[in-house]
């Protein structure tokens, strides 16, 4: 089969710059994975608001294509089947719309998808048939694909608590997304892929004045358990870790990696049961080429569904913006309680 023709629009960090990042591994962006992923995919334009972007992506990719600061030109001149969207959050209404006139086989949307969820309900409406891709590429790491099969397989018991951690080093400023949109965005996306949406959210969120959310504290209520989320924190580090306690084991997944315990006979005190960590053997796989594999097994064998869809990141959203209602809810209960 011919590799898929695609276009990309935004040049930024994601899009390739932390290709550049000698501590990661790689791929770890979208043209990155292009570039390794050749007999798949032709990258065949570009485009960013940003002439020395264009200038600098060009030097690096090595190969003609078409570029240009203005998106629309773009695309009408290659005329892509893939089209992939890695601009700021506050752009990707406008470049959704742009992208499904060019009448695409395929649509990748950087995460968040939209900045609140009846944007994204919208672009839902305007994909119809397209399938769209949004990239919490997390659901395509083997740790998390893992923790899943824990969950579906029952072999930890049943679930009694979820806590989770996104701390960030910087408040947000003004204009900017705050963490809970731009950071833990992804462990709400993996909460719900994990165990499906709570009953409700409890919230409180911590703000400077004019300006987003620098600390979020989110209780999700589901019927036999809780959840637990604080995402911000004004850290001066970063972490996404993710606690999952069973009746009989928990499971810590996250950037440090993934342990699972095992409740077993104590070796210290007669008559207990200690969590015993078990010895995991995972072979490693890219999610990032996972995500691109699975553009590809749809866009051509047209078998599945995609796996990170546009529909479950709306899910997302809906969730998210509950959250910030919430919030609004608990802040007029304290200014009236408030003597």
């Amino acid at each position: 089969m011919k590799p898929i023709r695609t276009a990309l629009i935004g040049l930024g960090r994601i899009a390739w710059m932390l290709e550049q990042d000698t501590l990661r591994y790689h791929p770890c962006t979208h043209a990155g994975t292009l570039r390794k992923l050749k007999k798949q995919y032709d990258l065949v334009g570009a485009a960013d608001r940003n002439p020395e972007r264009i200038r600098a992506f060009e030097k690096w990719w090595k190969a003609p294509l078409i570029h240009s600061k203005d998106s629309k030109h773009m695309l009408d001149a290659c005329k892509p089947e893939l089209i992939i969207i890695a601009a700021s959050v506050s752009s990707h209404m406008d470049l959704f719309r742009q992208a499904i006139a060019a009448k695409p086989a395929g649509i990748v949307l950087e995460k968040p998808p939209t900045e609140d969820y009846e944007s994204t309900r919208s672009m839902l409406r305007l994909a119809r048939n397209i399938p769209v891709w949004v990239n919490y590429e997390r659901r395509y790491h083997p740790n998390y694909k893992h923790v899943k099969e824990l969950i579906a397989s029952g072999s930890l018991g049943e679930i009694r608590s979820i806590r989770g951690q996104v701390l960030v080093g910087h408040s947000p400023g003004a204009g900017e997304a705050g963490p809970l949109l731009h950071d833990a965005s992804h462990w709400v996306d993996l909460l719900l892929w994990f165990v499906g949406p709570p009953k409700s959210v409890s919230a409180r969120l911590l703000a400077e004045k004019g300006r987003p959310e620098h600390t979020a504290f989110v209780q999700f209520h589901y019927p036999a358990f809780g959840a637990s989320l604080e995402s911000g924190g004004r850290r001066k580090y970063f972490e996404f870790e993710m606690q999952i306690d069973f009746s009989e084991g928990r499971v810590l997944c996250g950037n440090k990696g993934l342990q699972v315990f095992q409740s077993t006979p104590s070796r210290k005190y007669q008559g207990f049961l200690e969590l015993i960590e078990k010895r995991l053997k995972l072979s490693w796989s890219n999610p990032w080429i996972g995500l691109y594999h699975d553009v590809y097994d749809v866009m051509r064998n047209s078998h599945k569904s995609p796996a990170a869809s546009l529909g479950s990141a709306a899910e997302g959203m809906k969730w998210i913006d509950r959250i910030w209602k919430a919030s609004k809810r608990s802040d007029r209960v304290r200014r009236i309680q408030r003597p």
